[in-house]
């Protein structure tokens, strides 16, 4: 499984519920454990999850944790629909 996972260097998840965002989390440090390397990991926040963004809360602390190694995006159609901040 590593050998196909090593041709595929770039991932991108769509997550719309905050459970599994700490799942996408957890998948980096397995891939990173099990030596595949990664040049590109991105997830991308949509719907309902875009609310618990916000700062002081755990997705915070754990996109603080991450920050250097992800990228998160934050669907603007959401940050719009729920009144949220860029920021």
């Amino acid at each position: 499984m590593v050998s196909d996972l090593q041709k595929i260097k770039q991932y991108a998840y769509d997550l719309s519920e905050e459970r599994h965002f700490r799942g996408v989390l957890g998948l980096y440090d397995e891939f990173l454990a099990s030596g595949v390397e990664i040049t590109d990991y991105e997830i991308v926040a949509k719907g309902k999850f875009v609310k618990n963004l916000l700062q002081s809360s755990e997705q915070e602390y754990l996109y603080h944790k991450y920050m250097r190694k992800i990228r998160v995006s934050v669907c603007s159609v959401a940050i719009k629909k729920f009144g949220v901040s860029g920021d």
